[in-house]
């Protein structure tokens, strides 16, 4: 059959999807890197920016890399465990590259990189969901520099704005934030205009490794220790075993050997085997979960099997009332429903 071309999905994006080339090309970049280059560094950006990680960019630009991708692929790249990585020890690397982070691939000495990235901050912008480093109170006339034309602007921001002789003034003190307030879009907004930085840029450098093998944590990291590596693995194996294996459990009924009340054999025992007892006991226990859950099953069933019969009791009783309507006698002297009141009482 020919495919139908009625209901086509069609894409407005310009954008072409990344696929697997890509990522061997991504994979093929690092592996020639790391030839190159002497250390590789595992870095978390806070408050990211593009236009300042490009300014970084182009200051390390001839003797570094930077490299940041999806950490699937940097890890498959170096090696995700000590069968298959690409060098000494550089598994260690891969198995920190959890959330935000990149590569940094350098020959400079260790001391002039932890050096210049301790030093690189800037600041900026806070947005959204920020918390605030201070309080802002906007007076009467703080609002004097901009034009009138974003005085409604102001407005759909919440600012009591009011426009006299063509210049925005305030109708009382406002107080945008206070410190520790968790920054809205509205009070971000207002920020910026008013140029108030709170946020900062800044580049954290976690861990190290070398040519030689060596490998050396700089800074721990909520998320990226040995232990919440380890940790994170477990839950993830947990996980896959559980949607593998799906058990529903039912709750045990009252007066089982759920440890609530004895029964007069338990009373009764006389200290005997107690592994007999509790593989008796688990059996039992199984017995009536199986058949808890068989219960619902059975039920519909049954309900299955007594529906054509039900069908044609209904059917029969069906015909019964329509023979009883068409001959003459009529059990009540009601008349029909669509017969007139003038009807009716002719009939009666």
């Amino acid at each position: 059959m020919p495919v139908s071309k009625r209901n086509r999905v069609v894409s407005l994006t310009q954008a072409k999807r990344k696929g697997l080339e890509h990522k061997q090309k991504l994979v093929e970049e690092i592996r020639k890197a790391l030839d190159q280059y002497d250390s590789v560094y595992i870095f978390s950006i806070q408050n990211m920016r593009n236009n300042k990680l490009k300014e970084v960019r182009e200051e390390w630009k001839g003797t570094s890399k930077f490299i940041m991708g999806k950490n699937k692929v940097l890890q498959l790249a170096l090696g995700r465990n000590a069968e298959n990585e690409i060098a000494d020890n550089i598994h260690k690397v891969s198995e920190r590259l959890l959330g935000q982070c990149g590569l940094l691939l350098t020959s400079q000495p260790e001391e002039e990189v932890l050096a210049w990235f301790e030093d690189f901050r800037e600041a900026d912008f806070a947005r959204a969901g920020f918390v605030a480093t201070e309080t802002v109170v906007l007076k009467e006339n703080d609002l004097d520099d901009f034009p009138h034309s974003m005085e409604p602007q102001f407005r759909r921001l919440g600012l009591p704005t009011r426009l006299v002789r063509g210049k925005i003034q305030l109708t009382n003190e406002f107080t945008v934030c206070n410190e520790g307030d968790v920054l809205t879009p509205e009070m971000a907004d207002v920020l910026k205009h008013k140029g108030i930085q709170m946020a900062e840029f800044h580049i954290t450098l976690e861990c190290v490794w070398k040519k030689d093998g060596s490998f050396r944590v700089l800074r721990e990291v909520e998320g990226r220790g040995a232990l919440e590596v380890k940790k994170s693995k477990a839950k993830h194996n947990k996980a896959k075993r559980a949607r593998k294996s799906v058990i529903p459990q039912t709750p045990i009924q009252e007066g089982g050997s759920d440890g609530g009340e004895q029964s007069e054999d338990d009373e009764n025992d006389d200290g005997g085997d107690d592994d007999d007892d509790e593989d008796e006991d688990e059996g039992m226990v199984v017995d009536e979960e199986q058949e808890e859950d068989k219960a619902p099953e059975k039920k519909l069933e049954k309900q299955k099997e007594n529906r054509p019969t039900k069908k044609a009791v209904r059917k029969i009783k069906g015909q019964k009332n329509g023979d009883e309507a068409s001959g003459g006698e009529t059990k009540t002297d009601t008349p029909p429903r669509r017969v007139t009141r003038s009807a009716a009482k002719r009939v009666k």
